[in-house]
């Protein structure tokens, strides 16, 4: 058991910045790209600010499922994007507000079969995989007589889909009879 926080990059109050980034990447044939794009604007100096982070990534696939007699089965992939307002009220109190969304995207298992060549997949069915994931976090911080006073809140919403398709395995099994 445990617990794992997760502290996003707040709003700078006081410098704009934008940076843009990508990357591309090849395994087994296959093409992927990622892309990241942060801008962050003050709306009032020192006092109001927001910051917004946008991303997509498409991971090549690298397994094979021989027993369906398909190649490149398990590509993925993900975007989503990311929006932080902070508030400055004084010097002495901080809000910092954040909602996150992501979707991704599995199109089949990455497991393998023991005893089976790397990277080899004999499978009897497909198994895709969605999922979604919305955030929102707030922070408030309250510097008073020397101590520093934080308090965060969060909740989100999850919802992941594994897709299984049968029918072949439904289809040889009343063959077989």
């Amino acid at each position: 058991g445990g617990a794992l926080k997760v502290v996003f990059k707040r709003p700078d109050l006081n410098e704009p910045s934008a940076s843009l980034s990508g990357e591309a990447s090849t395994n087994a044939g296959y093409w992927g790209e990622a892309e990241t794009l942060i801008v962050n604007r003050p709306l009032v100096e020192d006092k109001v600010g927001v910051r917004l982070a946008a991303y997509h990534r498409r991971d090549p696939p690298y397994l094979e499922n021989r027993r369906l007699g398909l190649k490149g089965i398990n590509d993925s992939a993900t975007w989503g994007g990311r929006l932080g307002v902070g508030f400055q009220f004084d010097n002495d109190v901080q809000i910092n507000l954040t909602v996150a969304h992501q979707q991704a995207r599995d199109g089949d298992t990455s497991g393998g079969w023991a005893g089976a060549p790397p990277n080899v997949s004999y499978g009897h069915v497909r198994t895709p995989f969605d999922s979604r994931m919305t955030m929102y976090e707030g922070a408030l911080s309250w510097r008073f007589s020397g101590m520093r006073l934080t308090a965060n809140a969060a909740s989100y919403t999850w919802k992941s889909t594994r897709q299984i398709d049968y029918t072949g395995t439904l289809q040889s099994e009343r063959l077989s009879l």
